[in-house]
């Protein structure tokens, strides 16, 4: 084997052993590189959904180009490859990972399949804006040769996603995975989900580029980012949106960092499923799936950076959490998705008075959730944590940030915030909507469901 690859030396990057078999991750040989370009113009386009259903293959013009664009991306250096060792013992391919450092705002006329695409739902939700990043490494196909799947080869090239952004020099790793095979592999990997969109809903924007059927596949597309890369920079201490003291206590809010996340997420999937109305009447902590579910959304929400803590310090003069506000941003259209934290009854109270229709709004703030600990509690903490609707839709340069309250007392919270109720239904009303979903016997504790919004 070559000890030489497009960009200098070969490195490995993992080693693994999978059912006494051992494979090991590195960069692209250059002996690799005919080989791996045919596959991606060949292979992956029989797998890949888009691809497939598209009959990509039968366009002789479509596939120059692609495969020319394959070789650029592999000159480049960035890409990787699982290796084993066949039955005599040299070194084979088992599984590819094409990755390649791309702009932002994109260069013009640069074909690459599938980036109109990423940029349209990075549009909606864009990360590079946020972070002020010109540039990161893009996902440009992962393809698993069909001797050796299922031994998680795709999980592991995704997991080697950080180092190889290291060695490029950039922050963040994109990608968007079009594929449920591809997409499950990115979250066992630990990347973050930043967008999903149904194949039904981007087809409206890309009739020609969305064939029909590729939903008996897929349902849509899922835009992921690396889960281990630094929050968003808000110039330190910027990070603090706002300070306040109660009975001479000193509190602050700032926005979630990485050393908070465990402790956030194990509160908003224990105590506060035990205090909002809806959990605690159908016993939803005792749900072994639900509560996994939630653990899963909260750590990938959590880790986008929109989400909010109070914090004070304790008698060793450390910081302490007093109170949590879960946020995430997400785009107007009805969420089809059953587990998306209360979305459907926002979805549902807006169609009353629409809004994002009325304003002309694309994307918004959303609350998932609010907990303030037992000891905190009764320090107007919770209204404290609302009034910051305001700052971050200024400062994220969002219009308008909005959320269901189920229970009376995070109604009253609102309320003296300053957020503008924008509908109120009784239970009995949303049961007859959600007749599975609104426990009987709620209203012993709260009468209805108001949502609530904040402009910038």
């Amino acid at each position: 084997m070559s000890n030489n690859s497009c960009n200098g030396s070969i490195k490995i990057w993992s080693e693994f052993t999978v059912k006494g078999k051992r494979f090991w991750i590195q960069s692209v040989d250059d002996t690799h590189i005919d080989l791996i370009a045919n596959t991606m113009a060949t292979d992956f386009l029989r797998d890949e959904p888009l691809g497939k259903y598209g009959k990509v293959l039968e366009d002789s013009s479509f596939l120059r180009q692609h495969k020319l664009s394959y070789y650029e991306t592999l000159r480049k250096g960035q890409s990787i490859v699982c290796m084993t060792e066949n039955e005599h013992n040299q070194p084979i391919i088992a599984g590819i990972h094409c990755q390649e450092t791309t702009f932002y705002p994109p260069v013009e006329g640069e074909f690459r399949f599938g980036f109109s695409l990423l940029f349209y739902l990075l549009e909606l939700n864009n990360i590079c804006k946020d972070l002020n990043v010109q540039k990161f490494l893009v996902d440009r196909g992962l393809f698993v040769f069909p001797e050796y799947r299922g031994n998680d080869i795709e999980c592991e090239l995704l997991k080697c996603w950080t180092l190889t952004c290291k060695n490029s020099n950039v922050k963040l790793g994109l990608g968007l995975f079009s594929s449920k095979h591809s997409q499950r592999a990115a979250k066992r990997a630990g990347l973050v989900e930043l967008m999903y969109l149904s194949y039904k809903d981007v087809r409206k924007t890309f009739p020609d580029q969305i064939p029909i059927g590729v939903e008996e596949h897929t349902e849509g597309l899922k835009l992921y980012y690396l889960r281990k890369m630094p929050f968003r920079d808000y110039h330190n201490p910027a990070t603090i949106l706002k300070e306040f003291k109660v009975g001479g206590k000193h509190f602050w809010i700032q926005i979630v960092e990485e050393c908070y996340v465990d402790e956030l997420v194990k509160a908003m999937t224990g105590d506060y499923q035990k205090e909002e109305p809806i959990a605690y009447f159908t016993n939803a902590f005792d749900d072994i799936e639900y509560i996994t579910k939630c653990r899963d959304a909260y750590n990938d929400i959590f880790r986008k950076g929109y989400s909010i803590v109070c914090l004070t310090t304790n008698e060793l003069g450390k910081p302490t959490i007093a109170g949590v506000h879960c946020l995430d941003l997400v785009p107007y259209q009805e969420v089809k998705d059953e587990f998306v934290f209360g979305h459907s009854y926002v979805w549902h109270l807006l169609q009353f008075k629409n809004i994002c229709i009325e304003k002309n709004i694309n994307k918004y703030l959303v609350d998932r959730g609010m907990y303030v600990f037992p000891e905190f509690q009764r320090k107007g903490i919770g209204s404290e944590l609302l009034k910051c609707w305001f700052l971050l839709c200024k400062r994220l340069k969002i219009q308008l940030c909005m959320g269901t309250f189920s229970s009376k007392y995070s109604q009253v919270a609102a309320d003296r915030a300053g957020l503008i109720k924008l509908k109120y239904l009784p239970y009995h009303e949303i049961r007859k909507v959600f007749p599975g979903e609104i426990p009987e016997g709620i209203e012993v504790h709260s009468e209805g469901m108001a949502l609530y919004y904040a402009e910038a």
